[in-house]
């Protein structure tokens, strides 16, 4: 909330956080999204760490259960960044770690369906209109927007009369952001835990969590039909009703962390 809070109205103008002319006067839109991409590769990162099939299993479930909390406290900004690490590279080719017990497959599900960007994030839209605030929007979306309109739309008509409809519409958005940014959320702050959460230190690199993946899951190959082309081959698959009943009495004892098997050719 303190990142959303420190952004200014002017930061959102002109797409000033791609343009490099520009970027220094969004300074603090460019920390947030430096922040989401962070913050997905560190959680890729914990979901990877671990040694064994079974604590993998359980990171992912831990972070599906965080990431439905995130849902009802309405933080859409820390949500999509969870989902993202599940389909980071790294994560996403390891087979064993996807798989997860039906109702964290079916809460993971909801979720990825709530975010998803079909008919331009409508899903999502829609539950942030009804959402009370306090809310943290999803600030993708919003960039997304004001990209639109400063590409479609002149900022200029005939005989450099200024657009007033265009700046309009994007005062609307501005506008639909600070109320935002104007209702704190006010449960207790724990500081040891906000100061962790703020340093989030020892991140790997995309190429070394790879090969961490790797040698968590090494790839399965397999010699095709004229006996000489090899390649890794990826399948569907969901746990034993036995391992799936492990994972969530672990889970409600208070190990949890896991998430749901997928993997394609």
């Amino acid at each position: 909330m303190e990142l959303f809070t420190h952004v200014r109205p002017y930061e959102l103008i002109q797409c000033s956080w791609s343009r490099s002319e520009r970027k220094p006067l969004a300074r603090h839109v460019a920390q947030l999204m430096d922040r989401f991409n962070y913050f997905t590769t560190w959680i890729a990162q914990q979901i990877i760490t671990p040694e064994s099939h079974n604590e993998r299993q359980m990171v992912m479930c831990k972070w599906i259960a965080i990431a439905g909390h995130l849902r009802l406290l309405g933080n859409f900004y820390s949500l999509p960044a969870i989902l993202a690490a599940f389909q980071h590279n790294a994560v996403f080719r390891m087979k064993k770690a996807l798989e997860v017990p039906a109702e964290f497959h079916e809460k993971l599900t909801d979720m990825q369906e709530l975010m998803n960007w079909h008919k331009n994030f409508a899903a999502y839209r829609e539950c942030l209109k009804q959402a009370a605030p306090p809310c943290l929007p999803f600030l993708m979306v919003l960039q997304s927007d004001l990209t639109k309109m400063e590409e479609c739309m002149p900022t200029y008509l005939r005989d450099q009369v200024i657009n007033w409809e265009k700046c309009a519409m994007v005062g609307q958005l501005v506008q639909s952001f600070q109320r935002y940014q104007q209702i704190p959320y006010t449960f207790p702050l724990n500081p040891p835990q906000y100061a962790w959460l703020r340093a989030l230190q020892g991140r790997l690199s995309d190429q070394a969590l790879l090969q961490l993946s790797l040698q968590r899951e090494p790839r399965e190959s397999f010699i095709s039909s004229d006996g000489t082309a090899v390649r890794t081959r990826w399948r569907w698959r969901s746990p034993s009703p036995s391992k799936t009943q492990s994972l969530i009495s672990q889970h409600k004892r208070g190990n949890s962390w896991s998430h749901r098997r997928k993997s394609g050719k």
